[in-house]
């Protein structure tokens, strides 16, 4: 059986202030792997994964996402790419149904009102979905960046500490999620302690 490349990085390198973070980092991933980034704080596990996204270049190296150049300026074919951070890249003074409407209207994905209704409940936000989510923790916000995970469609994740925050209940959910995303193919990398 030949697997679909996803992915594929040769010779990656990225330093701040003379100081190397990444040296020649080589690694390549098929459809349906599940992969952790493991290393202490400061190993470069969050920087891999924004240069992955194209939040930042890399001072040399190579890649292809989906057959296509990874560190070029056109990223129509990055749509199948999902990037989640540290920050969660949502609007404080909106609620959870607009911050989650407004996401899905940039990345061009129809998603009904009763499907994100859905995982609200599922993920144990229904009730918090008309409030502004400034007045939610952080481990709420990781439930909210699984409901956008679930509901987007996307062939590779780069999630950085998907696990931060999150309670035994929320645990057990993002690794339900894990499996059946793998299961169906998707490719998921992902930093961890």
């Amino acid at each position: 059986i030949i697997l679909e490349l996803i992915l594929k990085v040769e010779n990656i390198s990225k330093t701040f202030n003379h100081r190397i973070i990444l040296n020649d980092v080589s690694f390549s991933m098929v459809a349906g792997d599940c992969t952790a980034l493991l290393g202490p704080n400061g190993s470069g596990k969050t920087t891999l994964l924004k240069l992955l996204s194209g939040v930042m270049k890399p001072q040399k190296g190579s890649g292809s996402l989906f057959s296509q150049p990874l560190f070029k300026a056109n990223y129509k074919y990055r749509i199948h790419l999902i990037y989640l951070g540290h920050a969660p890249m949502l609007y404080p003074a909106l609620t959870v149904i607009e911050n989650l409407r407004f996401f899905f209207q940039i990345r061009r994905e129809i998603v009904l009102l009763s499907e994100i209704q859905e995982s609200l409940d599922e993920f144990g936000l229904l009730e918090q979905s008309n409030e502004p989510v400034r007045n939610f923790s952080a481990g709420m916000l990781q439930r909210l960046d699984l409901v956008r995970l679930k509901l987007s469609n996307w062939q590779l994740a780069l999630l950085d500490e998907p696990n931060s925050a999150l309670d035994q209940e929320g645990l057990q959910i993002l690794n339900t999620l894990l499996l059946n995303w793998k299961s169906q193919g998707k490719s998921i990398l992902f930093s961890t302690h």
